[in-house]
């Protein structure tokens, strides 16, 4: 109810309660109220403004609340259902039945620090001060004890009672273990000598584990090990989780888990609390709740495990802080414990300003998930830069070639507590995966061609991401040189050069092939022409030489033998000189078949474009030996090159023709034959082998 000059007053089943301008609110003067979605009271003002009030996940117990104390030391909730309060210079108090009562033990000065508070297997409570021994409780009176080493310097800073019935004082010269359960001068031992104890826990094998300002140390049937990997020697905190995994805090910040003898830390990308943890504890839904300098930190059980195994990134985190009600978001401190879980699922903790309760808004953190929307974007390297642009309906995004910069802004309504939302975006077809992170913006340098969809989520920290995923499109324009209309030209490029230059060098290699045939066939004529021409007249003379021996009848002198003998001779280079004459002509594959071979020899007439050559065959073609088609193809080359030479003919045919026992090569052409000749439109030379 909002009222004129008093505020505003709420009527629930807890009575009736009031908040005015000595409580926060502005001005007394009422002017409208609303209630929104997520249960936030809005209360307009005449002259205060809009001010919002929500029943947050924690709530303070302080002076206002009836714990007059200045400074919270530590909690405890024992096996009967009630709460102990250490406070330091206010002594020691116990909330029974939903009353708070002082209950320092008598005779302890009110100023004395409370340092360790714990509970032994028959239910006596045990109270730790500063230099004042430790004190137990059994329900009906107190009883003193005092340890031979009280002094300023020293405190009891940790009190733990074991399975076995064993009690273990941590104070700042080591570690004292009582077996029979009590202090006993006569019947103790100390571990770990010297050293700053900070916190004692038991192990799920009996072993216990002691914590210090120099080191983690376990102790096991007496014999002390130190445990290796520790981020930090400094060990502020200790818990055992439901599942059996031990956490370490130290002042490097986050928790480590304990396995065996060695520290083994989170991964560096799983979304892990980087703060002190000075106190954890677990509650009864399967969630550590880590007490930091910077706010109470949610973690789930299950997520460490599979986290610590291998098996899952990240993490789920849930960050509670002033906004959430504490009065202080920094919590804990030397003494020991600084959390505690109640019977009924309630979690307290100390802070640097009174304690703090959860409240049953703790037990709905994320039923409300926001969703996350895109609002805008700018070319610009600067968030706050003028020509941010807001998305309107279904837009695309363009950006023009060589653009360096994109920056989107996005934002999620959660008006409790907007520090709980956290964010989640990707780039498709840029991104491999989802980037998590709890600022607005996400930006994007030096995009390659291409069309992309931006995407972001929101949910409530340490919640499922269920919410609808915001799109937005965008298209990054390439230069004109990364088109693919340009890289198909420029392969259409490079395939007209590589062909050009292949045609080049074909033209090439074959210019020198025919250099060179050119030079052979040059040779092989001037051979012909004259070593040819004098091996015939020779052969020639020797053989009239013969004859006149032969008509004389002395063809059986020496003489007529020697002639004999040198016409052999003759006949042999003859042969000879045929055969160098072809190869030299002729450098290819050297063929049975008559027809392919004149065709060659044709092809390589330097002077075949000047005139048209005609080849026929009639018949079956048949194989020929090697000195058939020889004798042949130079019969045919010779009277091809006689019509060139002296006929000038436009028209040439060659006709093989191909009978059952003979062969016959004929040499047509339409030249005008020999001077003084007698005219002839056609010459023919013929030539046939049986």
């Amino acid at each position: 109810m909002g009222t004129r000059h008093d505020g505003v007053w709420r009527f629930a089943a807890d009575g009736l309660s009031h908040w005015g301008s000595r409580n926060g609110l502005p001005d007394d003067a009422i002017r409208t109220l609303f209630m929104d979605d997520e249960q936030n009271l809005w209360v307009g003002m005449l002259s205060g403004g809009l001010s919002r009030w929500h029943k947050g996940a924690l709530a303070p117990f302080g002076e206002p609340e009836g714990f007059h104390a200045s400074y919270a030391a530590n909690v405890f909730a024992d096996s009967r259902g009630d709460l102990w309060f250490g406070s330091w210079g206010n002594g020691l108090f116990r909330r029974h039945n939903g009353q708070l009562i002082p209950a320092s033990p008598p005779g302890m000065p009110i100023t004395t620090a409370i340092r360790a508070l714990a509970e032994d297997q028959k239910g006596r409570m045990w109270i730790g001060t500063w230099f004042d021994g430790i004190y137990s409780y059994d329900g009906h009176s107190y009883r003193h004890y005092l340890l031979g080493n009280e002094s300023p310097g020293n405190a009891v800073s940790s009190i733990l009672a074991d399975s076995h019935g064993g009690l273990w004082v941590g104070t700042y010269t080591g570690v004292l273990y009582f077996p029979q359960g009590q202090p006993d001068q006569r019947n103790r031992r100390q571990f770990v000598e010297t050293k700053l104890i900070t916190c004692l826990i038991e192990d799920k094998d009996g072993s216990i584990l002691v914590g210090t300002s120099s080191g983690l140390y376990r102790v096991r049937d007496g014999t002390v090990s130190a445990v290796s990997g520790l981020p930090h020697p400094y060990v502020l905190s200790l818990v055992l989780d439901s599942g059996g995994y031990l956490w370490a805090g130290t002042k490097a910040g986050g928790i480590v888990a304990i396995r065996q003898d060695h520290a083994v830390a989170l991964p560096g990308n799983v979304n892990a609390p980087t703060q002190p943890v000075s106190t954890a504890t677990e509650d009864q839904d399967g969630h550590l709740w880590l007490g930091t300098y910077r706010g109470i930190v949610r973690l789930t059980v299950a997520e460490l495990h599979a986290v610590i195994d291998g098996r899952q990134h990240p993490l789920s985190v849930v960050i509670l802080g002033k906004a959430d009600g504490m009065r202080s978001s920094e919590c804990g401190g030397p003494s020991k414990p600084s959390s505690a879980l109640q019977p009924d699922g309630t979690l307290w903790f100390a802070t640097t300003k009174s304690f703090v309760h959860t409240t049953d808004v703790a037990e709905k953190l994320g039923t409300i998930s926001p969703a996350a929307t895109i609002t805008g974007w700018t070319l610009s390297s600067d968030p706050d830069a003028a020509d941010t642009e807001t998305r309107t309906g279904d837009s695309r995004i363009e950006l023009e070639a060589g653009q360096p910069d994109i920056l989107f802004f996005f934002n999620a309504k959660l008006l409790s507590n907007p520090a709980h939302v956290e964010y989640r975006y990707r780039l498709t077809g840029y991104d491999a995966e989802w980037t998590n992170t709890r600022a607005h913006t996400a930006r994007y340098r030096r995009l390659p061609p291409g069309t992309y969809r931006f995407e972001v989520q929101a949910r409530a920290g340490g919640e499922d991401w269920t919410s609808p995923v915001s799109t937005v499109e965008v298209k990054q324009r390439p230069y004109f040189y990364q088109t693919w209309y340009f890289a198909a030209g420029l392969c259409l490029v490079v395939l007209a050069l590589a062909t050009q230059l292949f045609r080049r060098r074909l033209q090439l290699m074959k210019g020198r092939i025919g250099i060179v045939l050119e030079e052979r066939n040059r040779i092989s004529r001037e051979c012909h022409d004259t070593l040819m021409a004098g091996f015939a007249a020779i052969s020639w003379q020797l053989e009239a030489t013969s004859k006149l021996f032969r008509d004389s009848d002395s063809s059986s002198t020496p003489a007529a033998q020697s002639c004999e003998l040198a016409r052999s001779m003759v006949s042999h280079c003859q042969a000879e000189a045929r055969r160098i004459i072809w190869d030299l002509r002729d450098a290819d594959e050297m063929t049975n078949l008559l027809s392919r071979a004149l065709g060659r020899v044709l092809e390589a007439n330097p002077l075949q474009e000047s005139f048209k050559t005609t080849f026929e065959v009639e018949g079956e073609e048949q194989p020929l030996a090697p000195g058939c088609v020889h004798h042949l193809v130079c019969i045919g080359q010779e009277a091809v090159s006689n019509a060139i030479r002296h006929a000038n003919p436009s028209r040439i045919l060659i006709l093989l023709r191909y009978e059952a026992d003979s062969l016959s090569l004929s040499i047509y052409d339409d030249g005008h034959g020999f001077q003084g000749s007698e005219a002839n439109s056609r010459a023919a030379a013929t030539s046939a082998f049986p």
